[in-house]
């Protein structure tokens, strides 16, 4: 009896492989038709300046209110607004809970759906400084890298 329905259950993972892989075969690519890029965003050349700047600010989240520095998180926005002023002029920005930014880019076709772009301004505290290979809050831009609290998690994207 055991062994018929372990004969059963296999065959039923051998059907169910089967018809995953056929029906993965039937699958078409997702084209979605876009408008050309403009040719003035498309040249632009990207700088780390930018990113170096804003890795400057220490914006360390913290559990311990005390610890908690509010005017690095301010100066901060205002580097963004003075950094970006095509996207503040562009986007409305809302600050929300004193110390977070959401911008909303209005696009042509609001029948279309959102999407939604995330990223945070806090980095988690330094420990141990001197094994860093650049100071964790000097932005530096060395050997082809931004180095720095917050390039890959998670300022970059912010920026």
């Amino acid at each position: 009896m055991i062994r018929r329905l372990a004969v059963l259950l296999a065959g039923a993972l051998v059907a169910l492989i089967g018809v995953c892989v056929w029906r993965t075969t039937r699958l078409a690519p997702y084209a979605v038709e876009t408008d050309p890029v403009d040719s003035a965003i498309a040249a632009a050349t990207p700088t780390p300046d930018r990113l170096s700047g804003a890795l400057r600010f220490q914006t360390i989240s913290t559990q311990e209110s005390g610890r908690f520095d509010p005017a690095t998180f301010l100066a901060l926005h205002d580097y963004l607004a003075a950094a970006f002023p095509a996207t503040h002029a562009n986007l409305r920005r809302e600050v929300v809970g004193e110390y977070s930014l959401l911008y909303t880019w209005t696009g042509a076709d609001p029948a279309l759906d959102p999407i939604l772009l995330m990223g945070h301004l806090d980095v988690v505290p330094v420990e141990e400084e001197g094994r860093w290979t650049h100071p964790p809050f000097g932005g530096v831009v060395a050997d082809g890298f931004v180095w720095g609290r917050g390039t890959l998690d998670d300022k970059a994207a912010v920026i």
